[in-house]
């Protein structure tokens, strides 16, 4: 059971279990943005009954276009629909933001996570910075946001 929409907006520090039960994770969000270098906008955790599974930010890159960052699955957790769901939320609170367009890069080498991006309608683009790895290929992508009108 995944339940990924848990209080995603970084101010409100404290994020809730499925049960309702407090999680206290608010230092460490703080502390992980910090060691980030960029402050988030949106975090999203998603859940299992027992633990964090996966995680995504939102940050914003300029007034119309925001970014999703670190987007995560632990291992134990993949295959469950955990990532898409993630995306489908932080897709949803871009959009409730009045962000035009949402922009993000991964590896060409994480081939799962490519392909969730193209079927959720991401393409890929021209850098918007210079690739920080010479070692893999860095896609830069894409998705156009509908109006909220």
């Amino acid at each position: 059971r995944c339940n990924a929409g848990l209080t995603p907006k970084l101010g409100a520090a404290n994020f809730a279990r499925p049960d309702g039960t407090p999680l206290e994770v608010g230092s460490q969000v703080a502390h992980y943005g910090q060691f980030a270098m960029f402050t988030p906008e949106v975090v999203l955790l998603a859940m299992t009954e027992t633990q964090i599974a996966g995680c995504a930010l939102l940050r914003p890159l300029d007034e119309s276009t925001a970014e999703v960052r670190r987007l995560y699955v632990r291992p134990a957790a993949q295959g469950q629909g955990i990532g898409r769901a993630l995306m489908q939320a932080i897709i949803a609170a871009a959009q409730g933001a009045g962000h035009q367009a949402l922009c993000l890069e991964t590896l060409e080498a994480m081939h799962v996570a490519v392909a969730l991006y193209r079927r959720l309608g991401f393409v890929e683009i021209a850098p918007w910075h210079a690739p920080q790895t010479d070692h893999d290929r860095t896609l830069f992508m894409r998705l156009e946001l509908l109006s909220q009108d």
